[in-house]
């Protein structure tokens, strides 16, 4: 293989797969110190990864409209074109696609890139597992080493487990402040609640998140705020109106990093 200056990484979403990707970046970067390394991400995660010292560029997919289309609708359509048009100038020496799915597999089909490896997925036993609860899985892989198999040919093994995501000290000033004024003492313990979730069989029910966040609250006078993004709002409404004690519902009110400050405030977040 020629020497890779450039590399390209195509994880689009959720939060949790893309955080996941972090030790991969890691242990590339190791071994391409002086590689650029670009990511491919929706638009509405990329704060996850802009403040990550091992990328060199976040490339964000903008998937603000929705239809039948596999692709997004025809917003969907035409962003991923014109994606698709600035990898392919690019003319990166190796495109990673952690993600395959449709869209994935569009952009990385056909884009001149010296070496394109993919994560290797079991569609059907996910698929039964995510949208049914039936697990066919034999043995369980941590995530993280799944994407380490698309590189293996490259003789990148996994290191150190750990995530990264990195928030800046301003936002953490900033995420003080505010939970002070809603009502945090000094020494009181910080409760926090993510009872949102991407899928039904993902989430858990709203009385069990209610009766944690009283429980906390009863015995330790912790102070119990609610977390989730616009989509959870109704969930984290449901959840507040379902507990006895106070509570502060902070739905739909912070960025991901925001949103990760809350939590690394906190003694406990149940998820």
């Amino acid at each position: 293989m020629s020497e890779i200056r450039k590399i390209l990484i195509i994880r689009l979403s959720s939060i949790g797969d893309i955080l996941l990707t972090t030790p991969l970046i890691r242990a590339l970067r190791k071994k391409y110190p002086q590689a650029v390394i670009d990511f491919v991400i929706k638009e509405q995660y990329a704060d996850l990864l802009k403040t990550n010292p091992h990328v060199s560029n976040v490339i964000t997919f903008n998937h603000s409209a929705r239809g039948r289309s596999a692709y997004g609708g025809k917003a969907g359509i035409k962003e991923l074109r014109k994606l698709k048009k600035h990898i392919k100038k690019k003319r990166y020496d190796l495109l990673i696609d952690i993600h395959k799915n449709f869209r994935s597999i569009y952009l990385r089909t056909g884009t001149g890139a010296g070496f394109v490896v993919k994560y290797r997925k079991d569609y059907v036993k996910r698929f039964l597992l995510v949208r049914f609860g039936i697990n066919r899985f034999n043995t369980v892989i941590p995530i993280y080493k799944r994407y380490f198999r698309a590189v293996e040919s490259l003789g990148i093994v996994p290191g150190n487990p750990d995530t990264e995501l990195h928030i800046p000290g301003i936002t953490h000033e900033q995420i003080h402040s505010i939970i002070v004024k809603d009502g945090l003492h000094d020494n009181q313990p910080l409760i926090v609640l993510c009872p949102g979730a991407g899928f039904a069989t993902k989430r858990w029910h709203t009385e069990g998140f209610a009766a944690v966040g009283d429980y906390f609250a009863r015995k330790y006078g912790a102070m119990v705020c609610i977390l989730g993004s616009l989509y959870d709002e109704d969930v984290c409404e449901a959840v507040q109106k379902c507990m006895k004690m106070q509570s502060v519902n902070f739905a739909g009110k912070f960025s991901l990093l925001e949103a990760a400050a809350v939590m690394q405030h906190s003694s406990l977040v149940v998820t």
